[in-house]
């Protein structure tokens, strides 16, 4: 199979395994395939196939991000007591895979929308 043509039929089969993982509760594959007029064993063909495309194109946007020159994160760690004595509570904190940011109210509007910019693009 040429690269067209298996990109119009990946194009064409992707649409069908979305509607096939939306089904309803309790209805199974078969049981979907069948009321579809789609033969089980090409429904789990291409199920393979776009699992695979999905895996290489995510493999290459690795490979991408890490041949880039980036520049990274730091730890800041903050005392634990502000300048009042006080120990420190996050008024807010996100987590994303093993990162932790933990948010004062103090934080200008600014800091804030980059931060979250840069979290929205983290990997």
């Amino acid at each position: 199979m040429d690269i067209t043509t298996h990109e119009v039929r990946l194009a064409q089969w992707l649409p069908i395994i979305t509607q096939c993982q939306a089904r309803p509760i309790g209805q199974t594959v078969k049981q979907w395939t069948t009321e579809n007029g789609i033969h089980i064993k090409q429904y789990y063909y291409w199920l393979r196939r776009i699992r695979k495309e999905a895996y290489t194109q995510h493999q290459e946007k690795i490979s991408d991000v890490h041949s880039l020159d980036v520049t990274g994160f730091a730890e800041f760690p903050l005392s634990t007591l502000d300048s009042s004595n006080r120990i420190f509570q996050p008024d807010a904190v996100i987590r994303k895979g093993c990162m932790t940011i933990e948010i004062s109210n103090s934080i200008s509007e600014s800091l804030l929308s980059r931060i979250l910019s840069e979290v929205a693009h983290a990997e």
